[in-house]
Order: structure tokens, then C-alpha cells, then sequence
């Protein structure tokens, strides 16, 4: 996977998605983490003139616990965007978390990675949240998850009493 900082311009913003865009019609797959910061930043960016039909969201990471615990990223980003794009709530893909079987789910996500970003993703905008602690994307020191280079999509081991997809 590619990962272009935002201290440059990302190829697309999203002022630049909007009809008069050249690449309008095709597909910008974005990722978010959507704690209580990152999912007001997602409410701000559900008011531009963005089409949303057009955008994929995909998780940077995701607690292991079930559909709608108020711990989910996942539960957080849906209701900051509801009521406002509607349209992109159906193009989350939300990370597999409930799997019995995370470590296929892993490999499923970065599957529909590839599919809707190419080979390696490549993604047009990345909101991150920072936890308390400083860390981002569930990546905390020491945690064997650093490790990974084989594949884009991981499990982390337990952090703050929960194991997460990253």
C-alpha cells in the first residue's frame, strides 16, 4: 500500500470532487479513523459538494467488539454522516470485526482494498484520529502488528482490553 503524506496536496480534494471534477465519475476510495474527533471532522466534510455515489470509504482501524458498541469506529462514522450523505453510508466498507475467523476477515478486507484502490491501494484521502496516548491506526509500540510487511490489512494484539483490525 502507498501512503503519501498530507503535508503535499493529495492528488484530489475534496472541493475538487464535485461535478466539475475530471475524475467525478470514478471511484475515490478514502479511509477514516471515526473517533469523537475524526467523526465531527467526517460531519464538517458530509456538508461539502461532494458526489457521493461516487466515493468508497474504507476503516483504518476498528476495535473487536460487536455491531453498534458505542467502542465501534464504525458506529461513530455512520451516524456523523446519516443525516448528512446519506448516499456514502452505503459505500462504507466496514472492517470484518465480527468475524469468528478474523485472520480470512484480514485478508478479505485488503482483497476489497485492492479491488476498489488497485494494486498496491491507493487512496485519495486519509483522516486518521490520534489516541490519547499518541497513537494512530491502533499502531501502539511493542506491538508485534509493527512487524507486518506482508499484507496491508492486520490484527493487533490486545491494547487497551480490545485486539483490533488495522
Amino acid at each position: 500500500m502507498r501512503i503519501r503524506s498530507l503535508v503535499r496536496p493529495p492528488r484530489s480534494s475534496p472541493r475538487r470532487l464535485g461535478p466539475q471534477s475530471p475524475r467525478a465519475a470514478a471511484s475515490h476510495p478514502w479511509r477514516s479513523a471515526a473517533a469523537t474527533l475524526p467523526g465531527s471532522c467526517c460531519a464538517s466534510l458530509a456538508r461539502e459538494d461532494v458526489p457521493w455515489e461516487n466515493v468508497h470509504l474504507f476503516q483504518v482501524d476498528e476495535r473487536v467488539v460487536p455491531a453498534g458498541h458505542p467502542d465501534r469506529n464504525l458506529t461513530h462514522l455512520r451516524e456523523s454522516l446519516r443525516e448528512r450523505a446519506s448516499g456514502i453510508v452505503r459505500q462504507i466498507h466496514a472492517m470484518p470485526v465480527e468475524s469468528p475467523d478474523l485472520d480470512a476477515s484480514t485478508a478479505r478486507y485488503a482483497l476489497t482494498l485492492q479491488e476498489i484502490g488497485g494494486v498496491p491501494p491507493v487512496l485519495d484521502f486519509v483522516h486518521l484520529g490520534l489516541g490519547a496516548d499518541g497513537h494512530t491506526a491502533s499502531l501502539v509500540p511493542g506491538d508485534p502488528v509493527l512487524d507486518v510487511t506482508d499484507r496491508d490489512v492486520a490484527l493487533t494484539g490486545i491494547y487497551q482490553g480490545r485486539r483490533r483490525m488495522t
